[in-house]
């Protein structure tokens, strides 16, 4: 390699690192709880998507304290495609939370770094009961399983 190869190379690489980063734009980041009124006995499950083109460059998930709930470890999926538009990254990172107390709590604030940017997701509010929860039509519902409200693609 020539001295002069060498030096664009060096040049492309460290005099223009902005060229080669990765942009907030092109990663979502969604947080989704499968109930928002449970009892003290239940748990809900608290689902965080980050997802795009650049999914797999953005940096773990940081969620919001909450001393009302303890966190179980998540769980991790991932999944990529590729498609005559490029790659498209998806990661889940589901944790499951069991109630401390009663009360109405925000649930899931998260954000997560993407090169020199953070990106944020809001909270969702959760109504923790002391008894039994009360029926909602949803409840009364035949299914056995309800959506956890990650993006659709």
């Amino acid at each position: 390699m020539t001295g002069r190869k060498i030096l664009y190379i060096f040049w492309a690489f460290f005099l223009c690192p902005g060229v080669f980063t990765v942009s907030a734009q092109d990663v979502r980041l969604t947080s989704s709880v499968d109930d928002t009124s449970i009892s003290m006995n239940d748990q809900i499950v608290l689902t965080i998507t980050v997802s795009g083109p650049y999914a797999n460059k953005a940096g773990l998930p940081q969620i919001s304290d909450m001393p009302e709930f303890t966190l179980s470890r998540p769980s991790q999926e991932s999944e990529s495609s590729f498609g005559t538009g490029g790659t498209f990254h998806i990661r889940r990172y589901k944790y499951t939370l069991y109630p401390e107390k009663p009360g109405i709590f925000d649930v899931g604030a998260v954000s997560v770094k993407v090169g020199r940017e953070v990106i944020t997701a809001p909270a969702t509010k959760v109504k923790v009961v002391s008894g039994p929860k009360a029926q909602t039509p949803a409840d009364s519902d035949d299914s056995s399983s309800r959506s956890a409200g990650d993006i659709s693609l």
